[in-house]
């Protein structure tokens, strides 16, 4: 390997490495989760015969389109 392509494998392994772990205040907020209250539930009935889903699809670049209903 020449030494151009051996400075850019070990570049970017160290930006990988360095990118991997959360800083420590941001992985205390999610490893506990967020705090919710439980104490308030609503109930809906839903009727599926009745009910309507539309939908809108686009390609990854905004090249096409497509929609539907189920």
């Amino acid at each position: 390997m020449n030494n151009t392509g051996f400075r850019l494998c070990l570049s970017l392994l160290l930006i990988m490495a360095g990118c991997s772990e959360k800083p420590a205040r941001q992985k205390a907020d999610t490893e506990a989760g967020p705090q919710r209250d439980n104490s308030i539930v609503t109930k809906v009935n839903i009727d599926p015969v009745r009910s309507i889903i539309k939908w809108k699809g686009t390609k990854l670049m905004g090249t096409g389109k497509h929609e539907g209903t189920l």
